[in-house]
């Protein structure tokens, strides 16, 4: 089976797309396993009141995947205990995600839970998939998945 991780974006080019969601993960059952950090979650969770519905459909949507939630790695102001695992001290995936700017944590801490978990990781953030390249983590495009998926 192979294992699929989404990040914040990619959930919301599946919701914004025209495809049957709740049909089309029953469908992917026996074919792809998927994955979620705490942190995925918390983002979903902090989509303000004033998009309620839309809160309410990402939560459904992670639900209808049975995705295994998985923790990410435990970086000061992000992480929660409990929900994050210390880094590998040899490890440098996370170091190597960020930007110059570190404008990009959370998508980093993402990133390192996808190479950890050894999940196919499905972003359309063109600029971060670049750095996930060059640490190997496999990436595809939503617009990718949904095609390979044969859901488009």
């Amino acid at each position: 089976m192979k294992k699929i991780m989404f990040d914040s974006n990619a959930f919301s080019s599946l919701l914004n797309s025209n495809i049957n969601w709740t049909s089309f993960f029953s469908k992917c059952r026996g074919k792809y396993e998927f994955y979620v950090t705490a942190l995925q979650i918390e983002e979903l969770s902090d989509i303000p009141d004033s998009k309620k519905e839309t809160r309410i459909q990402h939560m459904l949507c992670l639900c209808q995947m049975r995705a295994k939630m998985v923790p990410n790695i435990l970086v000061l102001g992000y992480g929660r205990l409990g929900l994050s695992v210390l880094a590998d001290e040899n490890d440098t995936t996370y170091e190597d995600l960020l930007f110059e700017s570190r404008s990009n944590v959370k998508d980093a801490m993402i990133g390192e839970a996808a190479k950890r978990e050894g999940c196919t990781l499905v972003t359309d953030d063109i600029k971060f998939i670049s750095k996930l390249h060059k640490v190997g983590i496999p990436t595809i495009t939503f617009d990718e998945f949904a095609r390979n998926a044969c859901i488009q």
